[in-house]
């Protein structure tokens, strides 16, 4: 039979009304109501093309007509229509949620005479019925009117139609054109802007298969990909890496990406960041010969320390968007400038994606275009879809982007920050705006150690650490000669390190301890060869400890102070750290003051502070110091139970009780105390037993806490709200709390932190410094509460080691050496000096990430008479300002410095600095985190015996 009218029902009054936003399934029926009645079979006998009605008033003489009635439209349709209509031979579609069996319906009324058209030509039609849809939409919504020239538009449609059905596939082709055209012309007459419309299809190791092999062929495709996901391409699916490769060199396809896994990335410190993305980077050039330019990742991982590193690593441009939990600032514009941390901008689209496997997406379509064109200069709209998961209606919008712009067009993008400009607007973001889901995914996942696994990567990150510090050390000071090759094995071998302490983080804790011992024996190794580079040819009898540094500051062992860089030799006697003269001489002028011990019956002191603690609960009641005398901190520990009301009352948390507090170190060096009980709940039972140990070291300004658990009653499965922790509070409410973000000192305002080093709390000058030891995650409450997370659900680990800081001037210096692991050498003879430096920077705002050290065979790799020849000839050193300060860093050196210079991006020639004597003065901005390479002053070169 032949229809008379083809009709949907749309569930509003006009079009500007039409509400967008409904449910998946509305949203699917909707769209295939009207699409499944552009088919050609139907349309080619009509004098009009499809029309929609509101279910309140259907058409009063339905016989003949096609009428589809989504099951939206039900409640509002009179429940005598339906069976009134189609007693007046109207044909109804009702309870078909799919446009195929809409259309399997259809065609079959039309009976055996029903016109066969081309697949793909039928296609294309049902997709001019959605661009229809979704221009109107947009001109009546925004401008409350059509401008389409509908005659015209009628004409082509259905000229197009009836070629079609008498297999005209070229004449029905055209005729599609020039309807498109029409579309065009209507929106560009209120809206002539262009349209840039992004594919991102997502890789991840399960879809590398068919899905992705077919669909490389097709139109401008972004893959987001990591370097991992290529190598396991390469491993399982050579064909489709083929594949790739050719779409690459067409250019049909551009990768987004540039890690080698998705770490989390705020947690971490630039060098960790940097390298990840040396690996990666490695690994798309050894198996595509390509490497991304613009950068980007699936997992949440956005921070402002990025724009400066991946400028540093060559790339453009960034997509400044994720695609899974967290949160992270949204602009209004697509295109803008990412500032980062140091003031460093890049490129960067910010554009947050819609979901192509979605029929709702699409349905949206027009208010998301709209939106775009009234408020972008650059209307840009992304699709994100995993290989094969995208809906029938993004291949639509595809076969109307092969006709026409009229909704936008597709292209790389790389073509797209080409093509497009910058609009003015610079995102200079606050980290508290990048909010991450970690623990809450770790908790969800079932993961092992959510907690721990921090503290014992940010342990190994700190031998490393320590290691190559002390390996650059020694080669500066006795420098030597090796077989060719050897500097290069022992570069891969500390990559190779490092790259084994980013798996174990996020993989197999199984492979841990070997990784401890390895480091520990490395440790060992350079802490004696450095011993050795600095051993005179005394023979003295007399033996002592000698006490290493690896740190860019200063630092206390054994209550002597070791100079950054360097070492210092403690003799018999000597670990009591004689009193400076001059106070030893306005001593005897005034009589002489028993000092107290650091520690007697629930008190614990210094020179700095003094801790007083609760008899009955074994909690630390107050921290003060001398200078103010009001108490700064109080500390406790406590299960978290919630059980409703506010979430800082204090019923949700276990009570303390004290077994037995004792004194096991009374000084003269050491202060100790040690206390043992248990926590209970409100009604007395046991939940878990505690361990808490207190140290005070004469002349340190840091509190150690060494907190042991024995628990009875796991927390709940959420992990932000019931936990074990360590709990902190203070009086001051003026207090302004600071937190590390990738080694940057930040103030913070959000009450879920994460933050492995430090929590800095500050007024004026006073200053109370929470060092993590690794330690992620901490919540806050009020102004004046804070919980360290040490127990969630999943977590093994039983012992943890905390640190307070009493007016510590920088508090990622402080953290750092907190971490750093103690090296010390006994039973060692005096070296020639007692005390020494190598390296020495003048500003403890500015820290050493890494130490390079540099032969003189490296520096001159062009000289025949420099072959194999290990003497000391510089050294690299990467530099974080961690403060927000700039500054003129004084960097000097154990030799005189011939020349300096600021490694740059890429082929930019190096910055030039300033060198006198062994001093090098190296300008640091705010944050900023440089490379300098210096060279050692030779008045001669030394000879190589195997070159002569």
């Amino acid at each position: 039979m032949k229809f008379d009218r083809l009709i949907a029902l749309f569930p509003c009054e006009s079009l500007e009304d039409f509400d967008l936003g409904r449910k998946e399934d509305d949203a699917e029926e909707l769209l295939s109501a009207w699409s499944a009645l552009w088919h050609p079979a139907l349309l080619a006998g009509q004098d009009d093309i499809p029309s929609w009605l509101p279910p309140s008033t259907p058409p009063p003489d339905p016989s003949g007509c096609l009428v589809v009635v989504p099951d939206c439209c039900e409640p509002s349709l009179s429940t005598q229509w339906p069976a009134e209509a189609e007693a007046a031979g109207a044909c109804l579609l009702r309870g078909m949620k799919h446009r195929d069996r809409m259309l399997a319906a259809a065609l079959e009324r039309l009976g055996p005479d029903a016109p066969a058209v081309d697949g793909d030509l039928a296609a294309d039609f049902l997709a001019l019925g959605y661009c229809h849809l979704q221009v109107e939409l947009i001109n009546r919504k925004s401008r409350y009117m059509s401008n389409l020239d509908e005659s015209s538009f009628r004409v082509s449609a259905l000229a197009a139609a009836r070629a079609a059905v008498d297999g005209d596939s070229a004449d029905a082709r055209d005729q599609i054109q020039a309807a498109f055209d029409r579309l065009h012309e209507a929106r560009e007459y209120f809206h002539p802007l262009e349209i840039r419309l992004l594919d991102l299809t997502l890789l991840a190791p399960t879809t590398l298969g068919a899905a992705l092999l077919d669909r490389l062929p097709t139109c401008p495709t972004n893959l987001l990909v990591s370097g991992e996901v290529i190598d396991r391409m390469a491993q399982d699916e050579p064909r489709t890496l083929e594949a790739l490769q050719k779409a690459l060199e067409d250019g049909t396809v551009e990768l987004i990406g540039g890690e080698y896994g998705e770490v989390p990335l705020p947690l971490l410190g630039p060098e960790a960041v940097n390298l990840n993305l040396a690996r990666g980077l490695a690994a798309y050039e050894e198996h595509l010969g390509h490497r991304p330019v613009v950068f980007g990742r699936r997992r949440f991982g956005l921070t402002p320390v990025l724009p400066r590193i991946l400028h540093r690593r060559g790339f453009t441009a960034a997509f400044h968007c994720t695609l899974d939990d967290g949160r992270f600032p949204v602009a209004n514009q697509s295109r803008i400038k990412w500032e980062g941390f140091d003031s460093t901008t890049i490129d960067s689209l910010a554009c947050v994606p819609l979901d192509a496997g979605r029929a709702s997406s699409f349905l949206q379509l027009a208010d998301k275009l709209g939106d775009a064109m009234d408020l972008d200069q650059t209307p840009t709209v992304v699709f994100a879809h995993w290989p094969g998961g995208s809906s029938r209606w993004y291949d639509d919008l595809r076969r109307i982007a092969a006709y026409s712009s009229v909704l936008g067009k597709f292209s790389t993008i790389s073509a797209y920050f080409e093509q497009t400009s910058f609009a003015g607007q610079q995102a200079r973001n606050n980290p508290d705006d990048y909010r991450a889901p970690y623990l809450v995914q770790e908790a969800a996942a079932g993961r092992r150690d959510p907690i721990s696994r921090w503290v014992r990567y940010f342990a190994r990150r700190a031998k490393l650490d320590a290691y190559q510090t002390l390996r650059t050390m020694e080669t500066c000071v006795a420098g030597g000669r090796k077989q060719k090759g050897e500097e290069g094995g022992e570069k891969r071998e500390n990559e190779q390190l490092a790259l084994a302490i980013e798996d174990t983080r996020d993989g197999d804790e199984s492979d841990g301890p070997p990784l401890d011992d390895r480091l520990d024996k490395l440790l060992d190794e350079s802490l004696a060869g450095f011993t050795r580079s600095i051993a005179g040819d005394s023979d003295s009898t007399q033996r002592g400890i000698l006490a290493v540094n690896p740190c860019s500051f200063r630092q206390r062992l054994r209550n002597v102070e070791v100079p950054a860089m360097g070492f210092a030799w403690i003799g018999g006697g000597d670990s009591s750290a004689a009193p400076p003269v001059a106070k030893e001489k306005k001593r005897r002028l005034l009589p002489r003051k028993k000092e107290p011990p650091l520690a007697e019956p629930n008190v614990l002191r210094n020179e700095f502070f003094e801790i007083r603690f609760d008899p009955q609960t074994g909690a630390i009641r107050s921290i003060s110091d001398y200078r103010s005398r009001d108490p700064r901190l109080a500390q406790q520990i406590a299960l978290r139970l919630p059980r409703g009301g506010r979430p800082g009352d204090e019923t949700n948390y276990s009570i303390m009780a004290a077994d037995r507090i004792s004194v096991t170190s009374a000084g003269p060096v050491l202060g100790e105390i040690v206390c043992r009980g248990r926590l209970m709940d409100r009604d007395g039972r046991r939940l878990a037993g505690f361990k808490q140990t207190t140290r005070a070291w004469r002349g340190s300004r840091v509190i150690e806490l060494l907190i042991e658990l024995d628990v009875d009653r796991l927390p709940g499965p959420n992990p932000w709200d019931s936990y074990y922790a360590v709990r902190f509070a203070w009086k001051d409410e003026t207090l302004c709390l600071y937190r590390s973000a990738n080694m940057a000192n930040v103030p913070t305002e959000l009450t879920r932190i994460e933050s492995p080093q430090f929590l800095d709390l500050r007024r004026d000058r006073l200053r109370t410094t929470l060092l993590c030891g690794g330690l992620p995650y901490h919540r806050r409450f009020g102004l004046r509460k804070l919980d360290t997370l040490l127990i969630v659900q999943g977590e093994t680990a039983r012992s943890f080691r905390l640190g307070i800081g009493i007016d510590v001037p920088h508090p990622t210096a402080a953290a750092t050496g907190f971490l750093s692991p103690p090296l010390e050498l006994p039973d060692q003879p005096p070296p020639p000096s007692p005390t020494g430096w190598l390296f020495h920077l003048d500003c403890r705002n500015v820290l050493a990430t890494h130490w390079e050290p540099l032969t003189l065979h490296e520096l001159l790799e062009n000289d025949e008479n420099s072959r194999g020849l290990t003497a000391p000839g510089g050294f690299r050193v990467r530099l974080l300002e961690t403060d927000g300060c700039g500054v003129r860093l004084g960097l000097r050196c154990l030799r005189s410095v011939s020349s300096a210079r600021i490694l740059n991006v890429g082929d930019a020639p190096p910055d030039e600095l300033s060198v006198e004597g062994d001093r090098i003065e190296v300008p640091i901005g705010p944050h900023q985190w440089i490379e300098v390479e210096a060279r050692f002053l030779w008045d001669r070169l030394p000879t190589c015996p195997t070159c002569r």
